[in-house]
């Protein structure tokens, strides 16, 4: 594996991988087949794709002594593992006097969207008997987030949604809104991305639900 390059988009890596073998006594020909392997969070397992120019046997001139080809896979997905398992082969004619099998190393192809989360919330007095509710808002994500809203449930009912800046990776924000005062025993309940703007990485982690402090 010469080239295992990520990026932001979510499917924009690439890697590069070179076989190189020479000849042996009494070869005539030499040849190397390439398998693109993958694994992902559904699928753990080690599994061969199907893409073309994969599988087959690729053959060097008669009478090369050393023999390199090389194999690019654009595209590729995230999140997910892949690797290239190569075979090497000796003929004599159509008679095989060798065979090697070799893996390369892993190429990683991280989740490198953004992601959402709700760090905290917290919750101050306000002139009449209301109450500020202060919400920390978070990008765990690899990439940037554009911007988005926040939501608060309070006794069951929404507050007006909040804009939210766009939010560099791994920045923080806090979004500040009044409301009325949550009746004790009932839930706070905080949602990020509320209008589903932002591609996520995860989509599960943008709720965040803290009983109300009376």
């Amino acid at each position: 594996m010469t080239v295992c390059a990520t990026s932001p988009a979510q499917a924009g890596g690439h890697l590069v991988a070179d076989g190189t073998m020479k000849a042996i006594r009494g070869s005539s020909r030499m040849q190397i087949r390439f398998e693109l392997q993958s694994r992902t969070p559904d699928r753990p397992a080690w599994h061969t794709l199907v893409a073309p120019g994969f599988g087959v046997w690729n053959s060097a001139d008669p009478g090369v002594r050393r023999y390199v080809y090389q194999k690019r896979v654009e595209a590729l997905a995230a999140p997910a593992d892949y690797r290239m398992v190569l075979q090497f082969r000796w003929l004599d004619g159509n008679r095989q006097l060798a065979q090697q099998r070799r893996v390369t190393r892993v190429c990683r192809q991280p989740d490198v969207r953004p992601d959402l989360v709700p760090r905290r919330l917290a919750v101050k007095g306000a002139a009449g008997g209301a109450r500020r509710y202060v919400v920390g808002v978070a990008n765990s994500g690899g990439s940037d987030a554009g911007p988005s809203s926040v939501v608060v449930m309070i006794n069951g009912s929404p507050l007006p949604a909040v804009a939210v800046p766009a939010l560099r990776a791994g920045a923080r924000t806090q979004i500040e809104m009044t409301g009325p005062r949550c009746t004790p025993g009932s839930n706070l309940v905080v949602r990020v991305d509320a209008d589903g703007r932002v591609d996520e990485s995860v989509e599960a982690g943008n709720e965040l639900v803290r009983p109300c402090p009376g």
